[in-house]
């Protein structure tokens, strides 16, 4: 069974006696069980978890290192069978020096010691720094030699690489972390004890995200409970499981019982964000870190696991709702910028045909936007509507009130007779509206425009998105051509979040509106309307019939499908799980898979529009610009993707 990229992870904070190895032992191999029991790979206990972080000067004696070292033994022989792989904090001595150490565990055995590197003038009293362990190599326990020092884990067969950092480690400079993930690791281990006041906890938390992002890792954090000794300072248990820029868990604070925290990473995406050379050193100039292989590790598999994990619906949004306002303003500051550098430069007007859709929506608002940066009227924009044979009532009557409450310059000119014309020029029947009867439309608009342009002295905007270029969902030579896209960058489901932001308060957005309430109106019919071309004829009412996402299916599931095959790299079996359960009880699973085939089919077949198309302003994660963004071939074969989903 092919697996499916991820690996269930395990942050635990056991409940603990200070100074009694015995009983944590006891406690250690009974949430191993439990955790391993649940499917869990990685399975991850506190910094000094079998004696108590708290032991203070007991760490020198001789009684509670024997018992710390008996019990790391019994651990360790616990975990034979299960498979997972286990870290946990503990002491070793060797050479008459004590180290505060992480033990890796695996089916019975010890596979590595790390020491920490750090330590508080606290941890000074008791332990040596690591660096001189990290040279030796090794340490003897139960007279076996067991590698010590910087250290990579490396399951092969799954193309795994695991990384050990003890606490404020990850504070150092360079960090342990910094160094191992060069080296290719996709996950970072650290078994902790952070003490829990004021900020504390949110300043763990946007450390982890931060080496996360920095790293492109995911990063596991295990602290210290409750049930260490309070004299000084209270452990709350702040226990994190991240993925690059995403908290998966988060283990509850002042726990008083043990708490197993699980979270499924996805390994094989953060392997593909990686792509680094091997670290030129260790810590100390030393070596890059030694590599020590693993038994395979008890992964989840298609067609026998199931994920438990929700990737967002949206990714192409914040996943705090109470920052989604503050991003799309960016967002549409970044395409305000973008275009008003090229208006200034060119000197130019901006000229865009009006649907009254989504797309020419947002680019109208940009333009207006980018005039009012430039200190310009906005005059300076010409909106065309351009009716056609399946220009709706609704679509229409929205781009002639958005144009007269924004105060462009406004001009209509229908397409109609032109596009008759043509027909019979080039002998089409026009009662056959096939693709040929569509396209004629979509170049005739852009002929108007592109002269349009010549003859006022303007610049074409771009009105297509993201989406759309991404599926080849536009007229080659038609609504393909412009002279600057703002949209390029712009998804399809996030332009309605784009547009209701600018709505709740035009000027937050760098736009001056005389008639928010109107501006506001107009915006919320934009977003109601189907999404569609408009270039087969309405009903009878004159409504729109031609509606995309029936013929090509639901934008959610297209802008999920591109954003995880560009940013995580996953295969057809492991995005199409991704999407079963991110979306379950909105999409069937046989509805999931029949547009993943359509995605996969059009967008690797449409990269030869994108290669000619129109320069954009990255705003946002994902672009698709030929110019250095996605380089694709033209001409490249989707069969292989296609093969894959003919399987599952």
């Amino acid at each position: 069974m092919e697996s499916l990229g991820f690996i269930r992870t395990a942050v635990i904070t056991p409940v603990c006696r200070v100074g009694d190895p015995v009983f944590n032992g006891n406690r250690i191999i009974r949430c191993m069980k439990a955790a391993s029991q649940q499917g869990a790979g990685l399975l991850l206990f506190p910094e000094l978890a079998l004696t108590g972080y708290t032991c203070g000067d007991l760490f020198r004696q001789d009684l509670l290192y024997e018992k710390n070292l008996q019990e790391l033994q019994r651990v360790a022989e616990a975990s034979r069978g299960l498979k997972s792989l286990i870290v946990l904090g503990c002491f070793i001595r060797q050479d008459g020096r004590s180290y505060n150490c992480a033990a890796v565990i695996q089916n019975g055995e010890i596979l590595g010691i790390v020491p920490k590197l750090a330590l508080s003038p606290k941890e000074r009293r008791c332990f040596s720094a690591g660096r001189q362990l990290c040279r030796r190599g090794s340490v003897r326990i139960g007279g076996k030699a067991v590698p010590a020092g910087f250290l990579l884990f490396h399951d092969e067969a799954a193309g795994l690489v695991l990384g050990v950092e003890l606490g404020t480690d990850r504070d150092a400079s360079p960090a342990p972390a910094e160094l191992l993930t060069a080296a290719g690791a996709q996950i970072i281990l650290n078994p902790s004890a952070e003490p829990t006041y004021g900020f504390r906890p949110e300043e763990l938390e946007q450390s982890l995200l931060a080496a996360g992002r920095r790293y492109n890792c995911a990063y596991l954090c295990a602290s210290a409970g409750v049930f260490e000794s309070s004299g000084e300072q209270v452990y709350g248990g702040q226990s994190l499981i991240v993925e690059r820029q995403s908290v998966l868990a988060r283990a509850p604070l002042f726990a008083r019982r043990s708490s197993v925290t699980v979270g499924e990473i996805n390994y094989l995406a953060l392997r593909s964000k990686q792509g680094r050379a091997l670290s030129p050193g260790g810590p100390g100039g030393n070596a890059g870190p030694a590599l020590v292989a693993l038994e395979p590790l008890p992964l989840l598999l298609q067609g026998r696991d199931r994920l438990t994990r929700r990737y967002p619906r949206n990714p192409f949004l914040p996943e705090k709702s109470s920052q989604v306002k503050a991003y799309c303003r960016r967002v549409f500051r970044t395409q305000t910028a973008g275009l008003a550098r090229r208006l200034s430069h060119l000197n130019c007007k901006a000229l865009l045909g009006i649907s009254g859709g989504l797309d020419s929506t947002l680019a109208l608002l940009v333009a207006a936007a980018a005039m009012e940066s430039l200190d310009r009227p906005a005059s300076d924009v010409l909106a065309v509507t351009m009716p056609g044979f399946g220009t709706g009532s609704d679509g229409y009557r929205n781009a002639v009130s958005l144009m007269r409450v924004l105060g462009v310059n406004s001009r209509e000119i229908s397409i109609k007779q032109a596009s008759l014309q043509h027909f019979r020029d080039i002998g089409h029947d026009p009662g056959l509206q096939d693709v040929t009867y569509e396209n004629t439309q979509a170049r005739e608009r852009t002929q108007i425009l592109l002269d349009l342009a010549n003859q006022e002295g303007g610049m074409v905007v771009g009105t297509g998105d993201l989406s759309e270029d991404a599926l080849g969902w536009c007229t080659f030579g038609g609504d393909q051509l412009a002279m600057y896209n703002v949209n390029a960058s712009i998804p399809k489901t996030l332009i309605p979040y784009l547009l209701l932001t600018v709505a709740s308060d035009p000027k937050k957005a760098g736009l001056s509106c005389a008639d928010p309430a109107a501006l506001h109106k107009v915006l919320e019919a934009v977003i109601a309307m189907p999404i569609s071309p408009e270039l087969l004829p309405p009903d009878a009412a004159g409504r729109i019939s031609q509606k995309t996402e029936e013929s090509i299916g639901p934008y959610a599931l297209h802008d999920f499908f591109l954003y995880h095959t560009l940013e995580t790299g996953v295969s057809p079996a492991r995005l199409c799980a991704m999407a079963e359960r991110s979306f379950e009880g909105v999409y069937a699973p046989d509805e999931i898979r029949k547009w993943l085939r359509t995605f996969y089919k059009r967008f690797l077949n449409q990269q030869y529009k994108r290669s000619s198309g129109p320069e954009g302003p990255q705003a946002g994660p994902v672009s698709l610009s030929p110019r250095g963004s996605l380089d694709l071939a033209g001409d490249l074969s989707p069969e292989l993707w296609l093969r894959e989903m003919q399987e599952l």
